[in-house]
């Protein structure tokens, strides 16, 4: 991904930036690329929070920003990439945060938000035990850290999943219960190709009786 950015920011100086009209909330510049004249792209500023967008579409459809977007920023002198340009898929801490928000507060199967939950703390644990193992009195600190903390989540964990028993009990035809949505597993179907069946690839040959051989037409 930082080469495709990088990309992008090299191609935007081969762009020429020219101010078109400014509205209460925005300003709109047009790009042409040199030595042709003919307008590419048209990007629009956004005044207030500083979001900026191109017809390109490009930070739609890849999550990057585009070539006219860099040339703008450098007409106006924006010395850092906004926080709107870049996606939160980019970000470092991507597997700490993704899906949370939002699928905390979504009407998801308990096991898919526990997996989620699972593979978010995973990767916390994995950067301190990388730091906590440098020295002792780290590595003795977070032990007994995580101890004090097993035992703390433990009869928390016990009730939780006490409840959980109680409201999976529910009639098997609601309307509300994802296996009554109508999806199921998918057809299985034949793929394409070279049939497996073992009395067909074994075939006899009719004129010398032997089993037949997978054999080049060209060199046999």
């Amino acid at each position: 991904m930082y080469k495709k950015v990088e990309e992008q920011i090299t191609s935007a100086l081969a762009y020429s930036v020219d101010f078109t009209n400014v509205s209460i909330d925005f300003r709109f510049y047009s790009l042409t690329r040199f030595p042709k004249v003919l307008v590419r792209s048209r990007v629009r500023y956004h005044i207030v929070d500083g979001h900026i967008n191109c017809t390109c579409m490009l930070f739609e459809s890849d999550g990057i920003p585009c070539r006219h977007i860099f040339a703008v920023m450098k007409h106006l002198n924006i010395p850092c990439i906004p926080e709107s340009l870049y996606k939160d898929r980019w970000k470092k801490d991507a597997k700490n945060t993704i899906g949370l928000k939002n699928l905390s507060h979504s009407t998801v199967p308990s096991d898919v938000l526990v997996c989620t939950r699972w593979g978010s703390l995973t990767s916390r644990f994995n950067a301190m035990g990388y730091y906590a193992t440098k020295h002792n009195e780290n590595f003795e600190e977070a032990m007994n850290e995580m101890s004090r903390m097993e035992h703390k989540f433990k009869p928390m964990s016990v009730e939780v999943q006490s409840v959980d028993q109680v409201s999976n009990v529910a009639p098997t035809n609601s309307s509300d219960h994802p296996a009554n949505k109508g999806i199921r597993d998918p057809t299985v179907v034949r793929t394409k190709g070279r049939e497996t069946n073992k009395s067909k690839s074994k075939e006899k040959d009719t004129e010398n009786g032997r089993s037949r051989k997978n054999r080049c037409r060209n060199c046999n």
